[in-house]
């Protein structure tokens, strides 16, 4: 597919993440709701709350344990023979089935509703297990609600064929019971099946039958039907106190209550193949409004795949993009408080990224965020320090091809590095140390080889980021500005400010035009205009003597001596408002000589008549 088509899957990805988080957070918020609670709490039973609270039993944790998950089986039984299921809930479209309406699910859930349809016992199995969630809160526990999203995977390039609604996939026949018709014709046929002429008009009568306008009528009206997964989308977690473990509950789809294994795979994780149900996001809402992402504990290979599905593992702008969503998405009272809970959980979710292991498989150890292989590393990539310290094992290549068999070293991923030109590095505020050599060469693109003796401005030498340091720029000194050559001053990131200087950015109502007014003529200071980027590919650069377009310098505004910064803003303030001032009295100038000129016109007017 094409960038723009990659970049509008990528849009509709996050828009997806928006939406589904701000959908659990109402959902969670309605399992808060005093009225719901109280009516659901008379449903459990004193034998119930005996085996659920052991506060006061003496025995030892373990035992308490067992008899809190005995009592939330008893729960979990009671709760799966009331509820029923009569229509569908969320599930995973492709991009191709994205404009297909999906049938049989509950619209405009409103929260009367919600409540109406959770103290009958009957929806979809979403709200099944958001009212499983309001029973267990009602009596007392800490109960998290905990929704996989279901965002379409942004990571295909692949176009796919469109769908028609009006077409559906094929489903197993039914026996329809025998009409009165039918059942006449089937008489007919066994009374005359010797005569040739009560055959021929039981013929005629069958196939008028069979093309009567009702059935394509039922054909035109059949819709695309999704398949229901067998894994659920929302489901709970309960913290099991006496032994410091979040317990995993489905009360309507598998009916199981799990504390999810270390290094197997979890019961509430659908495999790779299904196509309505897939683990790539799994977040979890507490009843003070927090919002915790526990993906981790229901992906067995969670650093080998499911990370590479995530709109976190794109760039590092995404990964905060996503961090930004869940942060801002929780309550104040969770926004920034870490708890007891989230500490054992973390350590969790620690020893999980160890026990995963290595992948089995060679393509999963490509951009694993914790294992490298240096074949698959890319040409900018290197991997240093290349010994003992760095490799952490090997794999043996169990595929096809004439590399099986074969023992690959396995190296840490924090021992990899990214080279950089020194100019890009200088980019980015840093500067070579004296006496680095390259570890890596390459040619510029577009350069031709003409020989052995290359021309030094074709080859690119790249360096690692241990191998810069800082870039500290010259001070300003008596108000003197320090300037390169072309009387500016390159300003990429805020450490290359130099000391005691100050940034006026001219990006919003300031303008270059008016910013160097100020500093030139009305405070008469001295300034240098700051390079913050370069455009590459504009049409207002000019070429090198290969013919290549060279880049264009942005300007952000001006740099002066930070002393004159208040006095700089309050004269700029003045010379916008006489800007506007001016162009409203451009305004006005011109609404007047547009008046003369109508009355101009009606003066000949009234002349000529």
């Amino acid at each position: 597919i094409a960038k723009e088509e990659r970049d509008k899957r990528v849009l509709m990805h996050k828009i997806y993440l928006v939406l589904m988080v701000c959908h659990g957070v109402i959902r969670n918020r309605w399992c808060n709701d005093y009225q719901l609670l109280v009516s659901l709490r008379r449903l459990v039973s004193p034998q119930i709350m005996s085996r659920l609270d052991q506060d006061n039993a003496d025995v030892l944790d373990n035992v308490k344990s067992r008899r809190f998950l005995d009592g939330l089986q008893m729960i979990l039984k009671m709760y799966s023979k009331r509820f029923r299921v009569k229509s569908k809930g969320l599930i995973r479209k492709n991009w191709n089935e994205l404009s297909i309406k999906q049938d049989n699910v509950d619209n405009n859930i409103t929260f009367n509703r919600f409540k109406r349809l959770v103290c009958n016992f009957t929806g979809s199995r979403d709200l099944g297990a958001q009212g499983f969630v309001a029973l267990l809160r009602s009596i007392g526990l800490n109960c998290r609600l905990v929704f996989s999203l279901q965002p379409p995977d942004y990571t295909l390039v692949a176009s796919f064929p469109a769908i028609e609604s009006s077409t559906p996939p094929p489903e197993p026949k039914k026996e329809s019971p025998p009409s009165s018709k039918d059942s006449l014709l089937e008489r007919l046929r066994k009374a005359n099946t010797n005569n040739s002429k009560a055959n021929m008009l039981l013929k005629m009568r069958s196939n008028v039958a069979h093309d009567s306008p009702s059935k394509t009528n039922n054909q035109k009206n059949q819709k695309y039907t999704f398949p229901d997964s067998d894994y659920p989308v929302f489901w709970c977690e309960v913290w099991n106190k006496y032994n410091s473990k979040w317990v995993s509950i489905d009360p309507v789809v598998k009916g199981i209550i799990e504390q999810p294994p270390m290094r197997r795979k979890s019961s509430f994780e659908p495999p790779y193949t299904d196509p309505t149900n897939q683990a790539t996001y799994v977040l979890a809402y507490d009843k003070l409004g927090g919002i915790k992402d526990v993906t981790r504990r229901y992906s067995q290979y969670f650093n080998a795949r499911t990370v590479k599905k995530r709109i976190g593992f794109r760039s590092d702008e995404d990964q905060f993009w996503y961090t930004q969503l869940l942060r801002y998405s929780n309550s104040s009272l969770r926004r920034d408080n870490i708890n007891k809970i989230d500490v054992f959980e973390s350590k969790e979710f620690y020893n999980r990224d160890l026990s995963e292991g290595m992948p089995n498989s060679l393509n999963d150890f490509k951009n694993h965020p914790i294992y490298a292989i240096e074949s698959q590393l890319r040409q900018n990539e290197i991997i240093y320090p290349k010994d003992d310290t760095s490799k952490c094992g090997t794999f043996r290549n169990k595929g096809r091809g004439s590399k099986k068999g074969e023992v690959i070293p396995v190296y840490k991923r924090s021992h990899v590095y990214l080279l950089r030109s020194a100019k890009a590095w200088y980019m980015r505020g840093r500067v070579l140390k004296i006496g680095v050599q390259p570890f890596k060469t390459r040619r510029k693109a577009g350069s031709i080889q003409l020989g052995d003796d290359d021309d030094e401005e074709d080859i690119v030498r790249l360096y690692a980021e241990f191998q810069t340091q800082l870039y500290i720029p010259p001070p300003i000194v008596d108000g003197q500005i320090p300037k390169n050559a072309y009387k500016n001053i390159d300003i990429y990131t805020p450490t290359m400010i130099p000391e005691n200087g100050a940034i006026i950015e001219t990006t919003g109502k300031y303008t270059m035009r008016m910013a160097e007014r100020a500093a030139k003529y009305i405070l008469e200071i001295d300034y240098a205009k700051a390079i913050i980027a370069f455009d590459f590919g504009s049409k207002g650069g000019g070429k090198n003597r290969k013919g290549n377009r060279m880049p264009t310098a942005r300007e952000g505004g001006i740099l002066i001596d930070k002393q004159f910064e208040e006095a700089m803003y309050l004269v700029l303030d003045c010379l916008v408002e006489e800007e506007e001032t001016r162009q409203r009295e451009d305004v006005e100038l011109n609404s007047l000589r547009n008046w003369k000129y109508f009355l101009t016109k009606l003066r000949i007017t009234e002349r000529l008549n």
